[in-house]
């Protein structure tokens, strides 16, 4: 019996504590309606979050025409604790250290160099000794997590197939556990695009998240959860088969959607037709000149990435797929060349939009996730509040 009324206080704390980050500012009694806890419950779980320094008193609110007391307003402290995320790519290394409502405190990115085994550790250790130091000293929680993103497939928080970089021959969390006494969290970049669409930007249950970057993944919320499959391989979108025994994939198959509409694929075959590098703004320049090889391949993506749209709108039926892409990001015409593919009577309803997160969606949603670990909280709400 007290164990069961620990775990109902508990999760009678989660869903106060849901509330007040999700409304940003609200009284008791608000949160007393929207949760249907009485209003002596909801106070005894407020002067508890308040005392843990998650919620603090914001002063009075407007009275009712009715008049009476003026409610005492409430808000999240979200300088009480700071997360750390990584976004790994196969030649990048981004970072963000954030508070907890996910709002960015200090950024870096170093590019232009091959991750591997060998140097990441090192590389990893740097920046978060740098990010530390940003850290104030009278946050009450200060680090409470750090979450990595990996361009590949993530079980039970390991890393166990990469196929640009060599990091699944890595036990990152047991490496970082060695020199940090803070919780560490590995995850599929996708899966953390999605998870960061549903948290900032999205109120919508069933969404897609399309990352198009070194490879193709897709994020997959149902009934606002992140979906994962079974060993994490659920969203691998990128290696479904788009042309039968066509161009060989790291994965073993061959024709691999990725293999010709990824960024990677694009713009290798974008240098290896031109003779020019094979960099995402000479490939912009050249579109924008009207070069016949650029108009092609755009052309060529669109088409093949409305493949893999339509199978993912079948497959999973969401409200909405996000495109998350810095190819689509300075050609934003290219959706509505994947619109103008999407014929079938399932697409009709499917809203199709460009992610306003953007290249930081990653990021974002990392720091979700460590700030969801740590708060105990199933979903969180930080989609901007209307004024």
């Amino acid at each position: 019996m007290l164990v069961d009324k620990y775990m109902i206080r508990k999760q009678n704390e989660s869903v106060v504590l849901a509330q007040i980050i999700k409304y940003g500012t609200i009284s008791r009694a608000e949160v007393a309606k929207l949760t249907g806890l009485n209003k002596a419950t909801v106070s005894e779980i407020t002067a508890s979050l308040i005392e843990k320094e998650l919620v603090e008193e914001l002063g009075e609110g407007s009275g009712t025409k009715k008049g009476g007391r003026k409610p005492v307003l409430m808000g999240f402290n979200q300088q009480a604790g700071y997360t750390l995320n990584f976004d790994l790519g196969y030649n990048y290394v981004s970072s963000s250290l954030t508070y907890l409502d996910g709002s960015f405190v200090d950024t870096k990115k170093i590019k232009n160099f091959e991750v591997n085994r060998d140097n990441v550790m090192e590389i990893l250790a740097d920046i978060i000794n740098d990010h530390r130091a940003k850290c104030q000293a009278s946050s009450t929680y200060g680090l409470v997590g750090i979450t990595i993103a990996i361009h590949g497939i993530v079980e039970d928080n390991r890393i166990v197939f990469t196929p640009y970089y060599n990091l699944d021959q890595l036990d990152i969390v047991a490496e970082l556990g060695k020199l940090y006494d803070i919780p560490v969290i590995v995850e599929n970049e996708a899966n953390l695009t999605a998870v960061a669409e549903a948290t900032f930007s999205s109120r919508d249950a069933e969404i897609v998240s399309l990352s198009i970057y070194s490879g193709i993944g897709a994020g997959v919320i149902i009934n606002e959860q992140l979906h994962k499959g079974k060993a994490g391989k659920s969203g691998e979108v990128g290696h479904s088969t788009l042309y039968p025994n066509g161009r060989p994939c790291p994965c073993g198959n061959q024709g691999c959607l990725e293999q010709y509409c990824s960024e990677k694929a694009v713009l290798e075959a974008f240098s290896q037709e031109t003779g020019l590098k094979a960099e995402l703004n000479v490939l912009i320049s050249e579109y924008r000149e009207d070069n016949p090889v650029a108009l092609q391949l755009i052309d060529e993506m669109a088409f093949h990435l409305s493949i893999g749209v339509n199978n993912l709108i079948c497959h999973f039926s969401p409200e909405t797929i996000f495109l998350n892409s810095a190819i689509i990001r300075k050609i934003p015409e290219i959706l509505s060349l994947i619109k103008s593919h999407l014929s079938s009577s399932f697409n009709q309803e499917v809203a199709l939009v460009n992610s306003k997160l953007g290249a930081n969606a990653t990021l974002y949603g990392a720091a979700a996730i460590s700030i969801r670990r740590f708060l105990e909280l199933k979903s969180l709400d930080l989609t901007v509040k209307e004024s």
